[in-house]
């Protein structure tokens, strides 16, 4: 079961750990086994934040960027980040969203995520 690449996949705004204001995290997945992720506060559009999805971006710190595997409904990917890197596997389901387990390779924290898939126009 393949992702989707006309869009992004995003979870819910939380709180999450040291943190003050809500964030949501984006995932973009390309058809060569590319992906990128990018955290943003809650009031941001993904559609404002289609001009951070490609590889050439100035602002590259900002971006989570690494390769994924799929084999049947199942996912699995590493990004890195100057400060870290997360190692993600979970599945694919029929609804277009990911139930997907996210380990941080440095402190061992792991956290559980659903991400729901945006169909954006006009992406690069």
């Amino acid at each position: 079961m393949p992702v989707n690449f006309n869009g992004v996949y995003q979870t819910k705004c939380k709180l999450g750990k040291g943190q003050t204001t809500k964030t949501r995290y984006y995932l973009r997945f390309y058809p060569d086994g590319k992906i990128i992720g990018v955290s943003t506060e809650c009031d941001a559009e993904a559609i404002g934040l289609k001009n951070w999805f490609f590889f050439e971006n100035k602002k590259i710190e900002y971006l989570d960027i690494g390769s994924y595997k799929i084999v049947g409904k199942n996912i699995e990917f590493l990004v890195t980040n100057p400060i870290a890197t997360i190692k993600y596997n979970g599945i694919i389901k029929k609804d277009r969203t990911l139930k997907l387990k996210a380990e941080n390779q440095i402190n061992g924290s792991i956290i559980y995520e659903t991400f729901d898939f945006l169909e954006v126009d006009n992406l690069k």
